[in-house]
């Protein structure tokens, strides 16, 4: 019997809010396993740099000072800036007129997949060579998480400009709207003013993801290893259009990260956030408590995001803060495989988790297991619902990361 992990959300969303207050530095990643592409620093330590101004710099992506201040250090793996109050700072807003300017775009605006993929739309947009439809990906289906959707409601002239921008460039002939059904009558005004049908999907995880939007939209599932644009359909996330459409009607670089900021006793707040911020300036801006020894803090989401620390640096694909109890069933170790079958029912391709974990457990590649895993896009869904705590996803992420076949 499949087991429905729900994700509609409750209550009103909250409107976005600026961070109250600066941080002391930020930080950015330098190392290519973070930003898909080798980056050359262009700054030196001790440089005094303005909100905007370009830090690094690789083939496919530029890396911007989130605020003004001073380099404080540069090495291999990361910049660091100490911030001051933001001076003057006027850029020329960017332009794309058309698919070869679109990727030259992107990478002076430092756009990145914003989803969470950290991917560089660069290289995304200039392999979008035949696109027919273009999917808004509102779908937000990790619990908890609703700044798409603030941004939709509340910032929806800079979401509407980004993809005004983009279904320009691409000569796209459809665009859709996919959101979670519970969401889409409040959507609706913003699908009806960007003429983009609506795609509604289901209430539960993981809708969201884009190969599960595509079979829905298409009626059929892609096939294993063919790409979206493969099909002419590009899927793009709602704060990367955000992204966008301030590049073109402020001028602004992508340096800011809308997220929303979720913790016990709280009110869930949708801030932006300068990219590099610490997590622990906005626990301490919102006066959050965080005990690493009854709490867990986590980016990303509650189902495919990782545990953070404190020191751990805000993201352009950080969509979400989460400060939640620690668990019971997290402290446990695991217990052995029942053969109960919930992670295959819980599996929305259909895998097999729990002879993928458990051949990787004992280190017997094949085929098989090598094209499940170049399936699997590590929702976790599998984890949520063992009764025996194996954390199956763990293992695939891992077994991913070591290049397993």
């Amino acid at each position: 019997m499949r087991r429905a992990i729900p994700s509609k959300g409750e209550g009103l969303v909250a409107k976005p809010e600026w961070l109250a207050r600066l941080p002391e530095r930020v930080f950015f990643p330098l190392v290519e396993s973070v930003n898909r592409c080798k980056l050359i620093p262009l700054v030196r330590q001790g440089d005094r740099v303005r909100l905007g101004e370009p830090l690094a710099e690789g083939e496919a992506l530029v890396v911007h000072a989130s605020c003004a201040g001073v380099v404080e250090s540069v090495d291999t793996l990361s910049i660091s800036v100490r911030c001051e109050p933001p001076a003057n700072h006027n850029p020329v807003p960017g332009k794309a007129h058309g698919h070869e300017d679109l990727a030259d775009f992107a990478r002076d605006a430092g756009l990145v997949g914003m989803g969470g993929s950290l991917f560089p739309s660069a290289i995304k947009f200039k392999a979008a060579t035949k696109i027919d439809t273009l999917v808004i990906n509102a779908v937000e289906c990790e619990p908890g998480i609703q700044i798409d959707e603030a941004l939709l409601l509340y910032d929806a002239d800079d979401v509407q400009a980004g993809l005004d921008c983009l279904a320009g460039a691409l000569g796209v002939r459809r665009t859709v709207l996919a959101v979670k059904r519970a969401s889409a009558g409040h959507l609706a005004p913003f699908a009806a003013r960007c003429k983009a049908d609506v795609l509604r999907m289901n209430n539960r995880y993981p809708a969201g993801a884009e190969k599960l939007i595509v079979a829905r939209l298409t009626g059929r599932m892609p096939p294993a290893g063919v790409l979206p644009m493969s099909l002419g359909i590009l899927v793009i996330s709602v704060a990367s259009l955000w992204a966008i459409g301030r590049r073109l009607r402020l001028g602004e670089p992508v340096m800011w990260r809308p997220l929303t900021l979720t913790a016990p006793e709280h009110p869930v707040r949708n801030l932006i956030v300068p990219v590099g911020t610490p997590l622990r300036h906005l626990l301490e801006v919102y006066g959050i408590p965080f005990d690493p020894q009854t709490h867990l803090l986590v980016t990303g989401g509650l189902m495919m995001g990782a545990q953070a620390q404190p020191e751990t640096a805000v993201t352009k694909g950080t969509n979400a803060v989460f400060v939640n109890p620690l668990a019971v069933r997290l402290t446990k170790p695991e217990d052995p495989c029942i053969l109960c079958g919930a992670c295959f029912d819980a599996c929305p391709l259909g895998l097999h988790p729990s002879g993928m974990a458990e051949r990787i457990k004992a280190g017997k590649a094949s085929a098989a297991l090598s094209a499940q895993l170049r399936e699997c896009f590590l929702c976790g869904a599998c984890s949520a619902v063992c009764p025996s705590n194996i954390p199956l996803a763990q293992y695939f992420r891992e077994a991913k990361a070591k290049g397993v076949r």
